[in-house]
């Protein structure tokens, strides 16, 4: 074959790819494989969309959720999760790393450090179901409230001090971690509007039916807030010396609440109503209107039977010892919705 004729057949196998080059074949690198990572919303994963991987080797991703949620799941390429990193088994072909977020089974308040506890919705049977309660407890009826997000703890002395700037309280000695008391309800939906300007927030106080769903640790059938042993959950005229004490010294109710029976009384959002309807609810507020305000759960005053998880007590205008309504008795917590 003439030298022309060998220079053509090798240039026109190296155009169409027959040989690796003229005079012999080259070397070529190891293979490589797509990896493409997809995450859900409320949350991301970085780098996303599609990595080239050479075979054998690992990829790893950065996984990050939204406020409010926590992640759920990390699936694909033969990976696992430490922490906030994904890292896949060796790659020996394409594969997909996906990502879900749910959310979260608690929250943070970034102003004052609040933390809020997730409450999954449920069906119960509300008031007086142990037959020592007060008419206004009764008729016991069935409620279904939605998922929502509620504070661990009574508000704080402290936490009222950084969103008002002051403290009202009685019993200021107490200290920062104490409930805060001496507040009426116009003192209350100030804060909150506050605290949600500040925050970015929604927050709010619960309603009845979900504050006595979440003292009764999800609904069930308990006397006081975490079961029946008074001494264990409450703070209240027998043992707390006629003082508060700091949020979350008694033990915590089934779902992670403190003091939903004893230490602060707590408002909640309803107007007062002197019975409850036998229909069964769902979500329910309570009356359109009224003069009233109801609150829930005991306070370090009150003997037992003011302790239990039905007791309703209604804020009465004009009273004389406290005409403002701001009683050394009396604080609150807050409720945020689940996204």
């Amino acid at each position: 074959m003439s030298p022309k004729r060998f220079l053509s057949l090798c240039m026109i196998s190296v155009v169409f790819g027959l040989v690796g080059g003229c005079g012999g074949s080259t070397s070529t690198g190891p293979a490589t494989y797509a990896v493409t990572a997809t995450a859900g919303s409320n949350g991301t994963i970085s780098p996303s969309g599609v990595s080239t991987v050479a075979s054998g080797e690992v990829k790893s991703f950065t996984v990050t959720a939204s406020n409010g949620y926590d992640i759920a799941t990390v699936t694909g390429c033969g990976g696992s999760l430490s922490g906030s990193t994904y890292t896949t088994g060796a790659i020996t072909g394409a594969c997909t790393v996906t990502v879900s977020f749910s959310t979260s089974a608690a929250i943070t308040d970034p102003t004052t450090g609040m933390v809020l506890l997730k409450v999954p919705g449920g069906t119960y049977i509300m008031g007086d179901t142990f037959g020592d309660g007060a008419s206004n407890e009764l008729p016991s009826h069935q409620v279904t409230v939605g998922e929502f997000y509620i504070g661990k703890y009574e508000v704080t002395q402290g936490q009222w001090q950084a969103v008002m700037g002051s403290n009202p309280s009685s019993f200021s000695a107490c200290g920062a971690d104490c409930p805060v008391e001496t507040v009426n309800w116009s003192d209350i939906q100030t804060f909150i509007t506050t605290l949600n300007q500040q925050s970015g927030k929604n927050y709010r106080l619960p309603t009845e039916a979900e504050w006595e769903y979440a003292a009764r640790s999800g609904g069930q059938s308990q006397a006081y807030s975490g079961g029946s042993d008074i001494n264990a959950v409450a703070w209240y005229a027998v043992n707390s010396g006629s003082t508060t004490h700091p949020v979350g010294q008694k033990q915590a109710n089934g779902l992670g609440l403190y003091d939903m029976s004893g230490n602060v009384d707590e408002l909640v959002s309803d107007w007062f109503a002197l019975s409850y309807s036998a229909t069964a609810q769902t979500n329910p507020t309570g009356p359109a209107t009224g003069s009233l305000h109801t609150y829930r759960g005991g306070s370090w005053f009150e003997d037992p039977f003011y302790e239990r998880a039905s007791y309703r007590g209604a804020v009465i205008p004009g009273d004389p010892v406290y005409p403002t309504n701001r009683y050394p008795t009396i604080g609150f917590r807050l409720v945020a919705p689940v996204p």
